[in-house]
């Protein structure tokens, strides 16, 4: 596109699949795939790969010398389970119930890959993501984790709530700190939803 340019290119051992900016962290977290050892594992798995914001690494074959105060690091890792896939990542604002606080959280949605005989289902996933003030190193806890049924395809945060998509259902959740109660829905067939973008007080289906 006429006027952008490339900033940067990371070298990744491994295949990126969507990548979100958590800025209030200074992180990009990242979906990836990794093959593993077919003597050891004939599965693939994904993880969740945090990357500093703030650090730009020249990734030249030879890796040029840092034009920053250091190179992109892994801060974390997320991996999924047995047979399961991350579909999608976001970075969500929820409005707690409980507490009346707003709180900013890594939300990751997950499908199972299973025979075409099973049923389809995945996971929702939020996460606290903080810094050890004494180490500057990341901590990742698991705030909440419920499977649902059907992949979970799409995230985003709309007004404090949650809206999780799953093939052409969109649900709107409200989030009490502990449990995420759903609150409202929408049916978009036959459309399978891959993403919601917000804009205001709407949401865009694609």
């Amino acid at each position: 596109m006429h006027g952008i340019t490339k900033s940067a290119a990371i070298p990744l051992k491994c295949t990126p699949h969507q990548v979100t900016c958590f800025a209030e962290k200074n992180l990009y977290p990242l979906i990836v795939s990794v093959p593993l050892d077919p003597v050891k594992d004939v599965a693939y798995y994904q993880e969740l790969v945090l990357k500093p914001l703030n650090q730009v690494l020249s990734s030249l074959v030879d890796q040029e010398a840092e034009k920053s105060d250091g190179p992109w690091q892994t801060r974390a890792t997320i991996p999924m389970q047995s047979s399961e896939n991350a579909l999608t990542v976001r970075v969500v604002t929820l409005y707690n119930t409980t507490t009346k606080e707003n709180k900013t959280l890594l939300a990751i949605g997950t499908a199972y890959v299973q025979e075409e005989d099973v049923a389809a289902r995945g996971r929702v996933l939020l996460f606290s993501i903080g810094r050890n003030p004494d180490n500057s190193q990341t901590s990742v806890s698991e705030v909440y984790s419920k499977e649902l049924k059907g992949a979970i395809s799409a995230l985003a945060s709309l007004q404090g709530h949650l809206l999780i998509a799953s093939g052409p259902t969109i649900i709107l959740h409200k989030w009490t700190g502990s449990e995420l109660n759903g609150v409202a829905f929408f049916d978009a067939p036959p459309l399978y939803v891959v993403s919601l973008n917000i804009v205001r007080t709407a949401f865009i289906v694609l």
